[in-house]
């Protein structure tokens, strides 16, 4: 899961009690604003925030489940693209450096029925019965990308 989000939602946690404290408990006079802004906090941004915490935690059984092995050196997925869409993305963030990520992908055991259309030095190009997946790399994160590519390519 991404660090920053679990701040993020802490703090806003923290600001929701300090709020709702100085609001029901203490019954100090507040304006409308200040209640709508605690409602926005507890009902709007943090269901939003665990949402996406939860969909980060499966990410990388997602992306096994199309058949790529999650690099041990991935240390979190990243932001709201979390392998759930129609054609799904994944992103997450790494240690280590780029050649040992990419030397990982490159070797069979790592992407099972996939095969390497495209080898370049932060990109590969996997195929698979109509569909595509396209890795890159840069220093802080790894992207995957799956997509359909009925009738571009014969098995």
């Amino acid at each position: 899961m991404d660090e920053s989000l679990v701040i993020i939602l802490i703090v806003l946690l923290i600001a929701a009690s300090l709020l709702y404290y100085h609001i029901y408990v203490k019954r100090t006079k507040v304006n409308y604003r200040t209640k709508a802004g605690l409602f926005n906090i507890l009902f709007v941004i943090t269901p939003i925030l665990l949402l996406a915490l939860y969909y980060q935690s499966g990410a990388e059984n997602r992306l096994s489940e199309v058949g790529f092995v999650p690099h041990p050196n991935f240390q979190s997925s990243v932001g709201v693209v979390t392998g759930t869409e129609k054609e799904p993305i994944w992103v997450f963030s790494y240690r280590g450096n780029k050649s040992e990520i990419m030397n990982f992908y490159r070797d069979t055991e790592n992407h099972g029925v996939w095969r390497l259309l495209s080898d370049r030095e932060t990109a590969l190009t996997f195929y698979n019965h109509g569909k595509k997946m396209n890795l890159m790399i840069d220093d802080k994160y790894v992207f995957f990308m799956l997509s359909d590519e009925a009738g571009s390519k014969q098995d």
